[in-house]
């Protein structure tokens, strides 16, 4: 009798799976080192690489030196800054614009912030315990950034690092009027927002640090009943119609058929761009994690299928691989651990050169190969 073959998807699915629950046992033994990168944040370089009279100046004549690391813009393409950001980066040809630190500190600092948010995985399998240990919460369409309330200003920066906005919001220590409120100039407060610029809000996915107080350990299921609770009774947050950008809290639901169905079609002041899933127990741990997922189809999303810059549908599919060193001229997938899946033709690799670096990441169009 012939052997049936087993479906490749459930091989997939199972590997997630094991995946989630190595990652619940590993958030203990990698609470040290969580504990070292975050003592980074409390360097003032890192905090406020720019000078204080930088929030009086105009936010586009800052980012003229982000012109001068086209480099590092091209590591990061799939990170879209906004319009008006563009239009004065390619205004301004000047690398000394607004330069208020050396070239390889502000790479430094870059890289720095843009290995603090927690970055979820596709959904590609329902988890078993879908209904009972996570949370659903509806996904804005718009940047992902992390916004820094300190010293009288609030910084958003984007994904890859690189200023996005300098602003007075509602948030503690995040405005003239509610700098210096219980704390001194060490407090802050820095958040996982999703800025949506239809509405000039700044949605919040979740809260790392409030008023100086770290809730990187904390499950989701307290970290969510603090951001919420925190943000209904600040006094603060009675500011927020004075200023021209909002922080607002982004609905939580338990992922249950009803609680999906809720993000689905709860009415909201944005436009969706999927659903966001994550789990209850999980602390908030930068980097990439199979306890937080990210899911899109044509009900919740406009951009559920890939396209190119002028929004037209691929006529093929397309993959995004990792490259990497080991093995020899290899691309793989972004996983934790990764998984390797080929290798680069070596003329290829010879003609890019050094731009081709470690973690580069590269767009494929996979084709069925004819024997």
């Amino acid at each position: 009798m012939t052997e049936r073959r087993r479906d490749p998807r459930s091989f997939i699915g199972n590997y997630q799976e094991r995946r989630r629950l190595a990652a619940l046992e590993r958030q203990q033994s990698a609470r040290s080192k969580a504990i070292d990168s975050r003592r980074r944040l409390d360097d003032l370089s890192l905090i406020t690489d720019l000078p204080l009279r930088e929030e009086e100046e105009d936010i586009e004549g800052r980012l003229a030196t982000v012109a001068a690391s086209s480099e590092d813009l091209q590591d990061h393409s799939d990170i879209q800054m906004s319009p008006s950001s563009s239009s004065s980066l390619k205004a301004q040809d000047s690398p000394t614009a607004g330069q208020y630190l050396g070239q390889q500190q502000r790479k430094e600092l870059w890289h720095h912030w843009a290995s603090q948010l927690m970055n979820p995985e596709w959904l590609i399998e329902i988890p078993t315990d879908l209904a009972t240990e996570w949370y659903v919460l509806p996904r804005p369409e718009g940047q992902r950034c992390t916004v820094l309330a300190s010293k009288g200003r609030t910084i958003s920066r984007l994904r890859n690092g690189i200023l996005f906005e300098n602003f007075q919001s509602g948030l503690p220590y995040g405005s003239r009027e509610t700098y210096g409120e219980g704390g001194g100039q060490s407090n802050y407060s820095l958040l996982d927002c999703i800025y949506h610029a239809a509405t000039e809000t700044y949605y919040i996915i979740d809260m790392m640090i409030w008023r100086g107080r770290e809730l990187y350990d904390c499950t989701t299921e307290f970290r969510f009943f603090w951001m919420h609770s925190k943000l209904e009774e600040e006094p603060a947050n009675l500011l927020a119609t004075t200023h021209r950008k909002q922080c607002v809290p982004l609905p939580a639901y338990p992922a249950t058929p009803s609680g999906i169905q809720a993000a689905y079609s709860d009415p909201v002041t944005f436009t969706r761009d999927g659903l966001y899933f994550i789990h209850r127990r999980t602390q908030y741990s930068p980097g990439q994690t199979p306890l937080a997922l990210t899911w899109k189809d044509a009900a919740s999303s406009r951009f559920f299928i890939d396209t190119d810059a002028k929004g037209v549908v691929h006529p093929e599919q397309q993959v995004v691989l990792q490259y990497a060193h080991v093995p020899s001229r290899g691309v793989c997938t972004g996983d934790e651990p990764a998984i390797p899946l080929g290798t680069m033709p070596e003329q290829f690799v010879e003609k890019v050169g050094a731009k081709l670096k470690p973690g580069r990441l590269l767009k494929f169009t996979p084709r069925e190969r004819w024997r």
